[in-house]
């Protein structure tokens, strides 16, 4: 994540927290994330795939639809993700 870290310096003193929605996160083989992520738990509701996840000690979801244009994940395997900048939000303490 030092990809942002460089382009908001101002933060890096005041920031502890960020956050980005579910929907955002755009999953792809491991070798072409931007972060490597271990696939805990699937859950197919519909339109969408509820992926939980894990990077490091950190959990987050993300929701990617059924419409085949997404990568397959399984449970105990391994995805890569894409964050976009826009889609990040820094929270300040």
């Amino acid at each position: 994540m030092n990809h942002w870290a460089h382009s908001m310096p101002s933060c890096a003193e005041r920031c502890r927290s960020s956050y980005v929605r579910p929907e955002r996160l755009g999953l792809v083989p491991p070798a072409d994330g931007q972060v490597r992520a271990q696939v805990d738990h699937v859950v197919f509701a519909g339109a969408a795939t509820h992926l939980h996840l894990r990077v490091g000690e950190h959990e987050l979801q993300a929701v990617v639809p059924n419409d085949g244009s997404s990568l397959v994940a399984v449970e105990g395997g391994e995805v890569g993700l894409l964050l976009k900048p826009d889609a990040l939000r820094v929270l300040a303490d």
